[in-house]
């Protein structure tokens, strides 16, 4: 099989968006003085620079001047590349976008691909929306991150590109929120950051205009003291919760910024559309949720301790028929056996003891109930839309960062130890004031990432696969359907700048940047292109993978480093190692990858022999 490495080519990908307009917000106007971005020449030398879709804004100035409403047809920028940037499409609206984040969520983790865990308001959008089968992230929180708001991947734009946790550079890159903000967008993020703490690094420096965020890592999800809002020109007023034990939750606090940004946006009466960033931290441990959640169910229905209760091999079984019943995959995803991690190997259910037993069925009840309160804050948010009259245009994303995580151990762990809790420790597992930092663990991540492979950290599928439900009822072409198109995290920022008609330039505020490296997917969300090959990589940790087309080269550090080499065509779970017996196709897989890498910054030590 030949392989060729192409970088930087531009396409089209759909993020699950919603906003709402509900909730008492001061009415000043926020300005939006984030400096315009410079033109662009379409594609730069190199690849990957998207083509312009709107033209240029009325009075542009060559050295990026402010964006126009109604731009000319024709490219954006001038022709030299450095004009003034995109001005809005004359025909229509530019969508609204709104990226729902969830983190550590394992790929069938949500109702729509599967799942046991109730999740009503994103299944809901999946039924109007589409569903992509093949849809890639890093294998890790702050990568994915990185690669979200940039279109890079993460080596290439990272301050450290072989850390685990790199922050973001600020010299080479610029971000959807700094380029939308410069077309006229307005910018909101609520949750988790990740990507720096120095001044230049947060949130606010990055392009977002109002930014609802905690300032520590890892938060108690019910303490109200780490939680912070930075309103541009204090715009918006900040919520005064009470202060009772469960008065405060971060998912329920994240919906609630989220309505605020939307009513504030609605109320500003100058039909800009908006950029919303919900970074949930759920179900990333601490896992907590209100036991109410997990404790009783509708009637007819097990509450997720019954669930869990039967065990992780039952309730993996279980979700895998499911997927295959309901269409999520097809007989040729086989469901992956448990296999050792970090030397260690997941017990059957049935060899542990009734403490045991106890002790992981609340982890992965809490696990459930935290997926559902993000689910019930988004569903207020759609609700707020569809009230407004927003819904329609409204492009949602909805993905996770990695996939689910075994960080823990197999057991998980409650106040730093893997010792099973009982009595009044277990009964309170979760909830305000425990400070218990519960970690699910590893047994549990593996039901989480079914069909697949490993975990988070790791590059085969159960790492690096994401769900990816997006949302648009004004363009997706065939709502409910699955898409077999591959994709990948770095997709999403030329995709909505396609969608959005705004340029991708040469520099941004004085500085050169580098040109996108994903693909748009707006294509593939109104129907108008089949499915297309691609070339993708990954590297974390020194855990590597390249895929071209069909074939998947794989290398897990903690075992040796040797490669082993899949057909996702025929073995999407990654069982059959062909490595063996396709030794040609091995060798230019590894060299593919090494250029892949060299080409990014992987550090040179971490190349294949």
């Amino acid at each position: 099989m030949a392989t060729c490495t192409v970088w930087g080519a531009l396409t089209s990908v759909l993020l699950v968006a919603a906003c709402s307009d509900t909730g008492a917000t001061s009415k000043a106007s926020d300005g939006n003085d984030v400096p315009a971005a410079a033109g662009t020449s379409g594609t730069s030398a190199g690849g990957g620079g998207s083509p312009a879709t709107a033209g240029t804004s009325a009075g542009g100035s060559a050295d990026g001047g402010t964006p126009g409403t109604a731009g000319s047809s024709g490219a954006g920028g001038d022709s030299a590349g450095n004009g003034g940037s995109a001005g809005a499409a004359t025909s229509d609206r530019p969508p609204n976008v709104l990226i729902v984040l969830l983190d550590d969520l394992g790929y069938s983790d949500l109702g729509a691909y599967g799942s046991e865990i109730r999740t009503p308001s994103i299944d809901q959008l999946a039924e109007g929306g589409t569903r992509f089968r093949n849809f890639y992230v890093t294998p890790r929180c702050s990568p994915t991150r990185i690669s979200l708001l940039t279109g890079q991947y993460t080596q290439q734009v990272a301050t450290e590109p072989g850390a685990s946790l790199p922050p973001l550079r600020t010299d080479n890159n610029v971000t959807l929120p700094e380029l939308l903000s410069a077309a006229g967008y307005r910018t909101y993020m609520a949750g988790k950051w990740h990507l720096g703490t120095d001044p230049d690094q947060l949130p606010r420096s990055r392009g977002f205009d109002h930014v609802f965020s905690y300032t520590v890592s890892g938060p108690d999800k019910w303490d109200k003291s780490v939680y912070n809002l930075d309103s541009k020109n204090d715009a918006i007023a900040a919520r005064v919760y009470g202060d009772g034990p469960r008065d405060f939750y971060q998912s329920t606090a994240i919906g609630d910024y989220a309505l605020d940004f939307l009513s504030f946006n609605e109320a500003q009466d100058d039909d800009a559309p908006f950029f919303m960033y919900l970074a949930f931290n759920a179900p990333h441990f601490p896992v907590q949720a209100d036991r109410a959640l997990i404790e009783t169910a509708a009637d007819g229905e097990p509450s997720y301790l019954d669930l869990y209760a039967q065990g992780w091999g039952k309730t993996r079984n279980d979700r895998y028929q499911r997927m295959l019943n309901e269409g999520v995959i097809d007989s040729s995803y086989g469901l992956s056996a448990s296999e050792p991690f970090n030397s260690s190997e997941i017990p059957k259910w049935s060899t542990l003891s009734d403490v045991q037993q106890a002790d992981l069925t609340r982890k992965m009840a809490l696990y459930a109930g935290a997926v559902e309160g993000v689910d019930a804050a988004l569903g207020r948010i759609v609700a707020a839309l569809e009230a407004s009259g927003e819904f329609d245009n409204t492009l949602i994303f909805v993905l996770s960062d990695n996939g689910g995580n075994y960080e823990g151990g197999i057991y998980g762990s409650a106040f730093k130890k893997t010792t099973p809790l009982t009595g009044a420790d277990l009964e309170n597992m979760g909830q305000p004031g425990q400070k218990d930092h519960v970690l699910v663990g590893g047994g549990w991540a593996h039901h989480q990432n079914t069909p697949f492979r490993l975990f988070k950290h790791y590059t085969h599928g159960g790492g690096v696969r994401s769900p990816l439900v997006v949302s648009w009822p004004a363009k997706v072409a065939k709502p409910g359907s699955f898409t077999d198109q591959v994709a990948h995290v770095i997709d999403l920022a030329p995709t909505i700048l396609e969608v959005a008609h705004v340029s991708y330039p040469d520099q941004y505020a004085g500085r050169d940047v580098l040109p996108l490296e994903g693909a748009s997917l707006a294509s593939t969300l109104d129907g108008s292109v089949a499915p297309f090959a691609r070339q993708l990589g990954f590297e974390h940790e020194t855990n590597r993978a390249w895929i071209d087309g069909s074939m998947k080269l794989v290398v897990r550090h903690e075992t040796g480093d040797v490669p082993e080499l899949y057909d996702l065509s025929t073995d999407p779970s990654e069982l059959d190692d062909l490595a063996a017996a396709e030794p040609d196709t091995l060798s230019q897989m590894v060299q593919a990858w090494n250029e892949w890498a060299a080409h990014v910054g992987v550090p040179s030590d971490r190349l294949l022999p």
